[in-house]
């Protein structure tokens, strides 16, 4: 179920996330992953990716982090990228919520933004939606069709 903000991994097992991307070859990445802390207890969580080391991490209550995964250049025009974050601990929701809500969450997975480590104007956005908590400016959006075509 997601929330508002994102979603609550299922805390007892590996959460994966998979996408595919495209014309992305020989290109060196970076993976930024925003996580949350569980509602009410520190929580230890590490995030794998085949190609990037592997981060552990801790999050306390309701905290919100972001890590970033560096993978190296590939040859391959379309590449799957496969992340799991496993966490450590859990908590049941049902303790908080009076048995309202039976969900076992480990760690929230808020977004995730992919750039190539090279594009400085990414890098930049990233930087400045970070320092400024919006990142809803990060969200691509189709181009617009030209109004008008001139050819000379």
């Amino acid at each position: 179920m997601n929330e508002d903000w994102g979603c609550w991994t299922v805390g007892k097992y590996p959460s994966i996330l998979g996408f595919t991307l495209t014309g992305v070859e020989n290109a060196e990445l970076l993976i930024y992953l925003a996580l949350r802390g569980t509602p009410s207890a520190e929580i230890a969580c590490t995030v794998r990716c085949d190609g990037a080391a592997p981060l552990d991490l801790e999050l306390k209550p309701e905290q919100d982090h972001v890590v970033v995964l560096e993978l190296d250049a590939a040859p391959a025009v379309e590449r799957q990228v496969t992340i799991s974050l496993i966490s450590k601990s859990w908590v049941e929701l049902a303790d908080l919520t009076d048995g309202a809500d039976k969900r076992t969450v480990g760690a929230g997975l808020r977004w995730f933004y992919v750039c190539r480590k090279e594009d400085l104007l990414a890098r930049v956005n990233m930087a400045e939606a970070l320092a400024m908590g919006d990142f809803r400016r990060l969200v691509r959006k189709s181009p617009r069709q030209p109004e008008f075509f001139l050819h000379t």
